[in-house]
């Protein structure tokens, strides 16, 4: 039997995290699974940085400003979902990306909590005849 190959554990000093909203990501999965059991394709977007140990500090992350926290496609038509906790309102970047998203024919949600996020969805899908 070969030997397991052992990697010295990595003692540099790691920054701590953010802190997680936990009802904000708990509410994402939930976005995802409900559009993924309606046939459709959701993935979630990282639009934070990242923390790089070797140079101390926190790198800008590439995704464009503003961003919807969940892209999908659902019977054809693109879904730019924005999740969104308590009383959290839409930053300048995210209102010209739901612009830019709406002018060209996508769908841009605002969800608060996953029961009206379903009828909001739901009253679009009816609505685009699909």
């Amino acid at each position: 039997m070969s030997e397991q190959l052992q990697i010295p554990f990595d003692k540099r000093r790691r920054k701590p995290r953010p802190p997680v909203d936990h009802s904000t990501n708990e509410l994402t999965v939930e976005v995802i699974r409900h559009i993924r059991r309606l046939g459709g394709w959701a993935t979630r977007v990282n639009v934070s940085g990242f923390y790089d140990p070797d140079k101390g500090f926190w790198r800008k992350g590439v995704t464009d400003p503003g961003t919807p926290d969940v892209i999908a496609v659902l019977n054809g038509r693109f879904y730019g979902i924005e999740v969104k906790n308590g009383t959290d309102i839409l930053s300048e970047a995210q209102i010209t990306t739901k612009q830019a998203i709406e002018s060209t024919g996508g769908i841009f949600l605002i969800t608060h909590d996953i029961a009206s996020f379903r009828d909001e969805l739901r009253t679009k899908i009816q609505q685009h005849g699909e």
